[in-house]
């Protein structure tokens, strides 16, 4: 008797902002408010995204 996998999950590159939102992460809070700061600058909603998604992910105010 023979045992196969299946594997029905395909392997999926994470999107663009998925690999930047873990480089930042990485990089840690500093990062998170620079480029806020050049969203800001550049584009201001970008910026205020930014700001939103850091507030409401709680990335402002965690460890």
């Amino acid at each position: 008797m023979t045992f196969t996998t299946d594997y029905t999950a395909e392997y999926s590159r994470p999107s663009w902002f998925e690999r930047s939102e873990t480089w930042l992460d990485r990089k840690g809070k500093g990062a998170w408010i620079a480029a806020m700061v050049l969203g800001f600058i550049f584009f201001w909603p970008v910026g205020l995204a930014l700001l939103a998604y850091m507030i409401w992910s709680k990335k402002m105010f965690g460890n």
